[in-house]
């Protein structure tokens, strides 16, 4: 479980728990974690920090990519049970080409409130709201990045 002093973190997908992990770069260019539909076995990915002090607010920043269907797959991101986004995942789609060879990665910034972090364990979780029942197949949001940026006043 990572420690944060700092008031950057960085975490690789195989950080997370949950999901399904693929920790090459041979599909997409890099390691990430995919959340599948909400009635598969990987429909949620969770992410465990502890920090040494409260920030006064914090930023998640999630490098992903929506599948290669039309529209995006509804997702919820929650902090400590606080839902800090739900709505349609704000990553672009890739195309759907090769072994993914034109990777769509894309930065999504989510402002966390004040007060939603602690001093101690936090849980940072992804669930993917779609419905779908299946793995290695849409629906899905794959994530490669997660950074959480701390604010302290």
């Amino acid at each position: 479980m990572p420690t944060a002093n700092g008031s950057e973190l960085d975490f690789e997908p195989a950080a997370w728990s949950g999901g399904y992990v693929r920790n090459n770069s041979g599909w997409c260019g890099r390691p990430w974690v995919a959340v599948y539909g909400a009635e598969s076995p990987d429909p949620r990915a969770s992410l465990q920090v502890i920090l040494s002090a409260a920030p006064s607010q914090g930023t998640l920043v999630l490098t992903g990519m929506d599948d290669e269907l039309p529209g995006n797959n509804h997702i919820q991101v929650a902090v400590n049970g606080q839902i800090i986004f739900d709505g349609p995942s704000p990553f672009p789609s890739w195309d759907n080409v090769g072994q993914c060879s034109n990777p769509a990665w894309t930065d999504a910034a989510l402002p966390i409130p004040p007060g939603v972090l602690q001093a101690g364990s936090n849980e940072i979780t992804v669930s993917n709201l779609t419905d779908g029942d299946a793995v290695g197949q849409p629906p899905y949001v794959m994530i490669s990045d997660t950074r959480l940026r701390l604010a302290s006043d």
